[in-house]
């Protein structure tokens, strides 16, 4: 679910532009070994970035708008247990986590307190 919505985000609607994705992974000029050599992670987002500035279809990519339908048959949404919900919530974390959160906050305290006075 994830991988086509992404996909479909970037432009990607058949098997031939998912080959020419592919090929933004790989890296260029690396032809020793029998198997190719990919990108570092830190560059996936460059990548994809020039996939859909150089590849795209204008029409497929940019105009085109997100439509949302609602449906206006739909019951008023109960809001009676909003309240019980966040009152719930609130309680998911023992009482012991919220006591060594507290004391780690009193310890970066008095840390910053340190490093910020004058020597």
């Amino acid at each position: 679910m994830k991988l086509d919505s992404i996909f479909k985000a970037i432009g990607v609607e058949t098997e031939e532009d998912i080959n020419r994705l592919t090929e933004y992974f790989i890296m260029k000029g690396d032809e020793t070994n029998d198997s190719p050599s990919l990108i570092h992670p830190n560059q996936v987002l460059k990548a994809i970035r020039l996939f859909v500035s150089e590849g795209a279809s204008p029409n497929r990519v940019l105009t085109q708008k997100p439509t949302v339908e609602f449906d206006e048959t739909a019951a008023e949404r109960d809001s009676g247990n909003d309240a019980n919900y966040w009152q719930h919530l609130a309680q998911i974390l023992p009482k012991t986590h919220e006591r060594k959160w507290d004391a780690l906050l009193a310890g970066i305290q008095k840390y910053h307190k340190r490093a910020d006075s004058p020597f």
